[in-house]
């Protein structure tokens, strides 16, 4: 978090839509509201990347739960135009089940993408309540389920999020 924080204008209403929508589904009475809502946004960009991709808010929320922003090293980059994606992607660890979708995203939603990771990134640098945990879940043998985000592991989980966008293509 930071002391001093300002949302670059061209994020602004992205940016109030997100922190709206996150909001609205935190609700004490029913605490899996935001993870299904991010859920069902999940499973919509992954049936029709081309519409989602076009609201960075929406997915915004639907990477919330599958990308990891590295924004203490993003913070350092200058915001007063939007970065590429081809700087962000450094920043960028993508869970493993969802690299395809994202690599589909690199190639044709770019714009969208950098602008829902850079949306991400400013949400956590806020000074908004955290987001409640929506990692994937997905049953084990015993029907219980179980996050492949260990919340315990927040440095280092190479196993389920690679910075593989961060090589040099030669």
């Amino acid at each position: 978090m930071t002391d001093s924080f300002n949302i670059p204008l061209y994020l602004g209403d992205d940016f109030s839509m997100l922190v709206e929508n996150i909001i609205s589904y935190d609700d004490p009475e029913s605490p899996d509201a935001l993870k299904n809502y991010a859920d069902s946004i999940l499973l919509q960009l992954q049936s029709a990347p081309d519409f989602i991709a076009s609201m960075p808010d929406q997915l915004a929320l639907a990477l919330m739960r599958i990308v990891r922003v590295d924004s203490a090293k993003l913070c350092k980059l200058d915001f007063s135009e939007p970065p590429p994606w081809d700087v962000l992607r450094g920043f960028v660890g993508v869970h493993g089940r969802y690299r395809e979708l994202v690599s589909g995203l690199m190639g044709s939603s770019q714009e969208s993408l950098a602008q829902a990771i850079l949306l991400l990134h400013f949400y956590h640098q806020s000074q908004l309540p955290a987001v409640p945990s929506t990692q994937p879940r997905q049953a084990d043998e015993d029907g219980q389920g179980h996050s492949d985000y260990d919340e315990n592991d927040d440095q280092n989980d190479d196993a389920y999020y690679q910075d593989h966008y961060d090589h040099d293509d030669e």
